[in-house]
């Protein structure tokens, strides 16, 4: 994650960097509707995020384990903790 051009558009610039297949593509809208809902809802003050570039590079998967919900859920956790270990700014409308 790192902060994108002011206003730029869309608001949410999103990539799947997979390589290797350590995750497979089947999960790819899973972990983009936990980013989204991140956006939407906001961390500070639940008001909605942009200018946000998030990077989907690495992660784990297992036959048996992995669900789609899970990396959903994986995803907006830890795009919330990146987020609160940035200095984050509620702006003005």
């Amino acid at each position: 994650m790192e902060p994108a051009e002011r206003n730029s558009d869309p608001p949410l610039i999103y990539s799947w960097d997979i390589f290797g297949g350590s995750i497979p593509g089947q999960y790819e809208p899973a972990v983009l509707k936990g980013v989204n809902e991140i956006m939407q809802n906001g961390i500070v003050a639940g008001f909605p995020m942009q200018d946000i570039k998030v990077s989907i590079y690495d992660g784990k998967y297992h036959p048996v384990d992995s669900k789609e919900v899970r990396f959903g859920r994986r995803a907006k956790a830890r795009l919330s903790m990146r987020c609160r270990r940035q200095r984050l700014f509620c702006l003005s409308r």
